[in-house]
């Protein structure tokens, strides 16, 4: 006859009520209902077709085929161990670093402090900072996590977050101020001399919103 046999948790059951003695015992042991507990040894022997224990008002008595199946049961036991101990092993020699890519401003004291306390809750898990202004591809896999300067990511296959507020400044030498004065408001560039970003790794939020202002000469 085929065993109906399929369930390792009723198995670890079975091992705590056979070396406790009882449901109740049991059941404080392994933070399981003591109906629970009962139920799930009824399962088993309904699974396996067999009466594992006898049951009177002291607790819960081994019969001849419980004591017979425990070096089988706990041999289980010790597998699963093992395959969680392997487990454990695997994640840990293929756990990849997390590939961080963002402008060079944007490694700072604050970033780190983020990055400690990540790495608080998740001890094992490594970063690899790529210190770029040119937009790398997330979903093309280039890095897994970016920090970017911008209004507004216009790609549904990325996850985005506000992190904090960027915000930016003008400045003058005080020969230029005093030769030509200062713009009260961004109405007031027309006629003054900017420095301007160029080449690719141009923080493009920035030089957009200047250069919208500022006019092509």
């Amino acid at each position: 006859m085929k065993s109906r046999f399929h369930n390792w948790s009723d198995v670890r059951v079975f091992l705590v009520v056979l070396r406790r003695g009882s449901t109740l015992a049991a059941s404080k042991e392994l933070g399981l209902a003591q109906v629970t507990v009962a139920r799930r040894v009824e399962a088993l022997e309904h699974a396996l077709d067999l009466t594992l224990f006898e049951r009177d008002t002291r607790g819960f008595h081994p019969t001849g085929a419980a004591i017979r199946l425990r070096p089988a049961a706990e041999a289980m036991e010790a597998a699963v161990a093992q395959f969680g101990q392997a487990a454990e092993r695997a994640r840990a020699t293929d756990l990849q670093p997390i590939r961080l890519t963002a402008p060079r401003v944007n490694f700072s004291d604050g970033l780190a402090a983020i990055l400690a306390e990540f790495a608080e809750i998740r001890p094992r898990i490594n970063f690899e900072c790529i210190s770029s202004y040119t937009f790398l591809d997330l979903a093309a896999g280039e890095a897994d996590v970016a920090i970017r300067i911008y209004r507004e990511v216009e790609d549904d296959r990325l996850i985005c977050r506000r992190m904090t507020t960027a915000l930016s400044t003008l400045h003058a030498t005080a020969a230029y101020a005093n030769r030509h004065g200062l713009p009260a408001s961004a109405d007031e560039f027309a006629g003054h001399r900017f420095v301007a970003y160029a080449g690719p790794h141009t923080p493009r939020l920035i030089n957009d919103w200047m250069l919208a202002r500022i006019g092509p000469d």
